[in-house]
């Protein structure tokens, strides 16, 4: 099927500005590097409005867009920014997959949320999206759309959709400021096809449930640094039973423990329960490499439990875990500030 007959079936005649898919077309024409009269014919041919592809030309002859090489394509979608890549998408079912095949590295993503509004900065530009009264307001930078009757939520859950599921991300940075935003947050998530390649992961979040939650949604095998900012009063339960907050808030340690390298990673405190949910996750799973965390200044390890748990302590100052039929093992340190393990071959 030809590119224009893409556009005609979608009917983005009446959606798209001429200046913008203009502009998406001259830097394809040149990542293609190849000489297409056809093509340019047909392409003014549609910003015309005549969609009629039955000309002098024979249609057989004339170079389609699906003609080109599968590199070729993937070479210009590499090539497109984040917008661009959300209006060739949305062109046809071929391209919406190697869009989504095509992985963007992307350095910094910084995603805040709130129930008025959700603000995405990738790359210099600034997405807004916010209600004002009955209109949903849409900021592409200085682009400016509004929609009136909408929801702004699925305007950003379908951007947000493609954004994270086609980089690959060394930082993303996300803020939530209420439980019914991280709802929101968690729903685009499980749309997703894929897990999220990212390598580094600053969150501030209501409360340190939900840290878990967006941990299932990440690759393990790239997730390299995690920090984490939350604020118990946020969580209802534990403002009505203050007790918690030192004696039974169950620190989610093991689930770190999925990924090879942590560090950066602060809990209030660490019980012997948790201690032993820890040993059993590094008995079973031998992917960790490393793990570092800090305890708040009013918690300590108690050392009895430790000793219970993981054995004596070895020459060294360390305790040691082996690992089942392997020749390596953990070297655990428990210390005034929290605690190191790191794997370890004999």
């Amino acid at each position: 099927m030809y590119f224009f007959e893409y556009l005609k079936e979608n009917k983005m005649k009446s959606d798209f500005r001429h200046d913008d898919m203009f502009a998406a077309y001259e830097r394809m024409s040149k990542v293609i590097d190849i000489d297409y009269p056809e093509f340019d014919f047909c392409f003014y041919r549609f910003l015309r409005g005549e969609f009629d592809l039955n000309f002098e030309y024979n249609p057989e002859q004339i170079p389609s867009f699906s003609d080109l090489p599968f590199e070729t394509v993937r070479k210009i979608v590499k090539k497109l920014n984040f917008l661009e890549r959300c209006r060739i998408r949305n062109l046809s079912y071929n391209l919406r997959n190697i869009v989504d095949d095509t992985k963007i590295g992307m350095d910094l993503i910084d995603i805040r949320l709130n129930y008025l509004r959700i603000s995405v900065d990738v790359k210099a530009y600034l997405f807004k999206y916010f209600r004002i009264r009955d209109t949903c307001v849409v900021e592409y930078g200085p682009q400016r759309k509004e929609f009136k009757g909408e929801n702004f939520l699925e305007f950003a859950s379908s951007d947000l959709s493609i954004l994270l599921s086609t980089s690959k991300i060394d930082h993303l940075n996300i803020t939530i400021s209420d439980i019914e935003s991280f709802i929101n947050f968690e729903n685009i998530l499980s749309s997703l096809n894929a897990k999220l390649h990212v390598k580094q992961l600053s969150l501030t979040i209501p409360s340190i449930g939900q840290f878990v939650e967006i941990l299932s949604y990440l690759k393990p095998e790239t997730l390299e640094d995690v920090k984490i900012e939350y604020d118990h009063w946020f969580n209802d339960q534990l403002e009505q039973t203050k007790a918690l907050r030192l004696q039974a808030s169950i620190s989610p340690v093991e689930y770190l423990i999925n990924f090879p390298n942590i560090r950066g990673v602060q809990f209030r405190y660490i019980d012997s329960l948790q201690l032993e949910k820890i040993k059993e996750a590094l008995l079973k799973l031998h992917n960790m490499k490393s793990l570092y965390f800090r305890l708040t200044h009013d918690y300590r390890i108690d050392v009895n439990e430790m000793n219970n748990i993981f054995g004596p302590i070895e020459v060294g100052g360390a305790h040691h875990l082996d690992i089942p039929n392997t020749n390596a093992y953990y070297e655990i340190i428990a210390d005034w500030f929290g605690m190191s393990i790191k794997k370890r071959n004999h």
